[in-house]
């Protein structure tokens, strides 16, 4: 399934999940939706955020960059500060962690 996915980019120009992102009922859907996004983007050295596009495989195929305004008119929600996007990255990635731990019974640093 297809689904979108936003980034936050933090003072040191690093991607940092923030636990916000959508499927739609179908692929098409959320490309459709993925496009009418287009028209808020702004110049990428200006970007505060990108909104990615996953294709039905799982790639990455299309990122649009927005600014504030652009995340909170697309989610519906505030602008977290760096500190509170960054911990979002961390237990996002501990968790990837701990089930990859889980799945192969291996140690993952």
């Amino acid at each position: 399934m297809s689904r979108m996915e936003m980034i936050y980019i933090d003072a040191n120009h690093q991607a940092l999940k923030t636990g916000v992102g959508a499927i739609m009922d179908t692929p098409l859907l959320t490309w459709a939706d993925f496009n009418a996004r287009r028209a808020m983007a702004v110049p990428f050295e200006d970007a505060e955020f990108i909104l990615d596009y996953y294709n039905r495989n799982g790639d990455l195929a299309a990122s649009i960059p927005l600014s504030a305004e652009g995340y909170k008119a697309i989610t519906g929600q505030p602008v977290l500060s760096e500190d509170e996007y960054r911990q979002i990255d961390h237990d996002f990635w501990a968790r990837v962690r701990d089930e990859l731990r889980s799945s192969q019974g291996t140690a993952v640093t």
